[in-house]
């Protein structure tokens, strides 16, 4: 990594396969593609040492950016198979990740949200318009009530603490100005602070790593850059 090169290529199974989301698994990577001039959606598993194809299945939803691997399956976030008109994520589809076989489809019921997973070994959290929801991935369930406040749409720092909880960053529309909160793994908020200068704030990117060990947001923005976001919490931010 210390010659920044890249050493490798991963070329996409199928023609004219466009490529929305990764994710790797052991030895595996599993890639939502839509493919057919962008008419039809697939899932592909592909081994990452030899760049073979396990297998290439077709997903009912017309559209997903979201893959992920939770609860012994692969989770694929997309629209409803009947959508149309707007794009509204608000379907998950569970698939066996030896066969690629459908297991179930779990719709989520907030239709107007934009749901973004964070995914840690034994937890999931969606960030959504509404609040933070937790999602039991063995029994496709949602797990309480939304955590608010709402982070707003469309997008915000949100990772993993590393523990089963989760750090949310409000979005610019959200009713909460420029705010920062931590959730643990029982939903509680532990810490909350706000983001003082508003230009940090609008530049904290596109993605995000949480580091515990230094409790460090890393944030990759849109022109070339990283930034480093430390959070120091002082007893006055820890909620009553």
């Amino acid at each position: 990594m210390s010659t920044n090169e890249v050493t490798d290529e991963i070329e996409l199974p199928g023609d004219q396969a466009l490529g929305n989301d990764v994710w790797l698994d052991g030895d595996a990577m599993y890639v939502p593609m839509l493919v057919d001039g962008a008419s039809s959606l697939e899932l592909a598993k592909v081994e990452i040492e030899g760049h073979t194809t396990v297998w290439r299945v077709p997903i009912s939803g017309q559209w997903s950016q979201t893959v992920f691997v939770a609860g012994g399956s692969i989770w694929v976030l997309g629209t409803d198979p009947d959508a149309h008109g707007p794009v509204e994520v608000d379907m998950l589809y569970r698939l066996d990740p030896g066969t690629g076989a459908l297991i179930d489809q779990a719709p989520l019921p907030f239709a107007s949200s934009a749901y973004i997973p964070s995914v840690a070994p034994e937890t999931v959290w969606f960030r959504m318009n509404e609040g933070t929801q937790q999602f039991d991935a063995v029994s496709a369930s949602l797990v309480g009530d939304p955590v608010r406040p709402g982070p707003g749409c469309c997008g915000g720092p949100f990772e993993s603490d590393g523990s089963g909880g989760v750090w949310v960053v409000s979005s610019a529309g959200a009713d909460v100005d420029r705010s920062i909160w931590h959730i643990d793994a029982s939903g509680s908020i532990v810490a909350s602070g706000t983001i003082p200068d508003r230009a940090d704030f609008e530049n904290m990117g596109q993605s995000y790593a949480f580091d515990p060990l230094t409790q460090t947001i890393w944030v990759q923005h849109y022109e070339d850059s990283v930034s480093r976001v430390e959070i120091v919490v002082s007893p006055s931010d820890v909620p009553d």
